[in-house]
């Protein structure tokens, strides 16, 4: 039998996500974290459960004390989570947030 090459499907480019000017922070899309990421996503949508994804799924130390500092709206931290999500799952924003939509319209 010969070698199937697949090293082209399994992409290990870095997903990030932009804030505002200057603040982008690295995505860890693995699926470990990811797999905890959404257990804890369907749990509820709690400030705090927000902030534990965010601090799971960001790859800097301190993305928390970053994000905390900007005095964020509980709107702007869920859509954060949200871009996070997509980043994660490999799926359009807007498609995530369709997604949480519908699962929070129940």
């Amino acid at each position: 039998m010969s070698d199937i090459n697949i090293s082209d499907r399994l992409s290990q480019e870095k997903q990030t996500i932009t804030i505002k000017e200057g603040v982008t922070f690295e995505v860890d899309c693995s699926a470990e974290t990811m797999i905890k990421a959404q257990e804890k996503f369907k749990k509820g949508a709690d400030l705090n459960t927000m902030f534990e994804i965010i601090h799971l799924l960001l790859v800097e130390e301190n993305a928390i004390e970053i994000i905390k500092g900007m005095k964020l709206k509980a709107k702007h931290i869920e859509t954060i989570v949200l871009a996070i999500m997509a980043q994660v799952q490999e799926v359009p924003f807007e498609e995530m947030e369709k997604r949480f939509r519908e699962n929070t319209a129940e």
